[in-house]
C-alpha cells in the first residue's frame, strides 16, 4: 500500500496521521512548511514535499505534478487528503495524474463543492425533503427585508466557514446588522434552534455507507449513540448523490420536541475521527 497525504489543515492532518499510525503504516507527506515541522517528525514519514498555501488553488498544477513522481504501478496507491482545499484539488485533479488508481475513494468536485456550500447544501435538503432549520441567504445589506423571513433567534455563518469560524448568534435585528455591517457578504441566516449539537460520520462507497459513528460532546466527554432516524438522514443524502468517501454531518436536537435538523455537512476528514478509530471504527484510510 502506498499512502500519500495531501495536507492543508494541521488539526485533521493529525487525525490521518495517528489513525495510520495504530495501523504502522508507512507515508509520503505533501504539504506547507508549517505541517511539514510536525510530519516530518513521525517515524513512519518516508519523505516529504513542500509546497505553498497557493498550491491548493484549483487552477495549480503543482501538486499533481508531485503526486505524478509519487504514485507506484505495484502497490495499491491512497491519496488521502486532510482538509476541504485538498480535497477539492485531488477530487478536481485526480483524471489529470497518469497512471493512478486512488484506492482512497472521493466523490466529484461537483458534488463536494456543493455539499461545501452552506446555502448550496441548504437547497438540496430542501429539495429531498430533509428537515433542516429555516434559511435565508443574505447578499446585501437590506437586512429590514428579512424581517419577514427571519425569526430570531438566528445563526449568520459564511457560505464555506468552518469549525464554527465566525459562526454568530444574533437574539434581534439590531444585533442582526452589527453582524453584516463587518462581516463579508453573502452571509447565511439560519434559524437557531435550541438543543445540542450531534455528529453523523461515515465512510460511503458509490452511495452504500460501509462504517458510521454517531456522536455528540456533553460534560462526561464524547458519547456515542445509535439513532435511526439520524443514520437514515444520511443514507438518503449519500444514496441521492451516489457519493463516495468520507463525509460528516451536523445535526441539531431540538430540545423541547425532539425534533432533528440537518444543517451542515464537512465532505472531508473531520476533527473526532480519533474518537471513532478508539471505539473501533477506523476511517484513516478509508477501507
Amino acid at each position: 500500500m502506498n499512502v500519500l497525504i495531501i495536507g492543508c489543515h494541521k488539526g485533521l492532518t493529525r487525525c490521518v496521521i495517528k489513525s495510520l499510525i495504530n495501523r504502522k503504516v508507512e507515508f509520503s507527506f505533501i504539504g506547507t512548511k508549517e505541517l511539514i515541522k510536525s510530519v516530518s517528525l513521525s517515524k513512519l514519514c518516508k519523505n516529504y514535499y513542500e509546497i505553498d498555501d497557493n498550491d491548493f488553488d484549483i487552477s495549480s498544477k503543482n501538486i499533481s505534478g508531485i503526486i505524478k513522481t509519487l504514485i507506484s504501478e505495484e502497490e495499491n496507491n491512497f491519496v488521502i487528503p486532510t482538509g476541504i482545499r485538498s480535497t477539492l484539488y485531488i477530487s478536481k485533479h485526480s483524471r489529470d495524474i497518469d497512471g493512478i488508481t486512488n484506492h482512497f475513494p472521493i466523490s466529484d468536485y461537483n458534488t463536494l463543492s456543493m455539499l461545501n456550500n452552506k446555502w448550496d447544501f441548504y437547497l438540496f435538503l430542501m429539495k429531498n425533503n430533509i428537515p433542516t432549520p429555516k434559511t435565508v441567504l443574505l447578499d446585501s445589506l437590506e437586512i429590514q427585508d428579512l424581517k419577514s423571513n427571519v425569526f430570531f433567534p438566528v445563526i449568520t455563518k459564511p457560505l464555506d466557514s468552518e469549525n464554527s469560524i465566525n459562526v454568530i448568534k444574533s437574539n434581534n435585528l439590531n444585533d442582526l446588522h452589527k453582524v453584516t455591517s463587518s462581516a463579508a457578504l453573502p452571509l447565511l441566516v439560519q434559524e437557531y434552534v435550541p438543543g445540542y449539537d450531534i455528529n453523523l460520520c461515515i465512510f460511503s462507497l458509490n452511495g452504500n455507507i460501509k462504517a458510521w459513528t454517531i456522536n455528540r460532546r456533553t460534560d462526561k466527554g464524547i458519547v456515542f449513540e445509535n439513532n435511526k432516524e439520524i443514520l437514515q438522514y444520511g443514507e438518503e443524502i449519500v444514496r441521492t448523490l451516489n457519493y463516495s468517501g468520507l463525509i460528516h454531518f451536523d445535526l441539531r436536537v431540538n430540545e423541547e420536541d425532539g425534533t432533528i435538523f440537518v444543517f451542515d455537512c464537512n465532505p472531508r476528514v473531520w476533527g473526532s475521527m480519533l474518537h471513532s478509530a478508539y471505539v473501533g471504527v477506523n476511517f484513516g484510510t478509508g477501507n
